[in-house]
């Protein structure tokens, strides 16, 4: 199933700032619930999709992370399908002021809700690993 960005607002179907019981109605009942570390934000994870889901302090839906194995489209084009190199340049025609840090392991566009993590950025052939996609806000919180 592919899954279409509405950038800063969400996926079409299922926006941020949704409760925590109609995201798991959106992605479906077999998931599982928890926290990376003490003290960060809670997450609930679909291993099927795959995809982790973030939550604010009121369990309401703030970020959305996918791994590669996820079809993840923006204005007609998958995140995943294209060398990381062609991706950036993609989203840099829609950010101009696209930010990439840690040598092109980090690529984030606050104007759109969206972050890439690329591990092996100086790689010619290097594939996007995951993409988060986020709410305003999302990283000053």
């Amino acid at each position: 199933m592919a899954f279409v960005i509405k950038p800063s607002d969400g996926l079409e179907g299922l926006s941020f700032r949704s409760p925590r019981d109609e995201v798991r109605k959106f992605f479906g009942s077999s998931f599982s619930a928890g926290r990376r570390t003490q003290g960060s934000r809670p997450y609930d994870y679909w291993a099927e999709v795959p995809v982790f889901g973030y939550y604010d302090e009121a369990d309401l839906l703030e970020a959305l992370e996918f791994p590669r194995d996820a079809d993840l489209v923006l204005d007609g084009t998958s995140l995943f399908r294209s060398r990381a190199t062609d991706t950036v340049q993609f989203l840099r025609e829609r950010d101009p002021a696209l930010l990439v840090e840690e040598q092109g392991t980090s690529v984030t566009s606050e104007r759109l809700g969206l972050g890439l993590w690329i591990p092996e950025a100086s790689e010619p052939d290097a594939a996007v690993e995951s993409v988060i996609i986020f709410c305003d806000g999302y990283y000053s919180n």
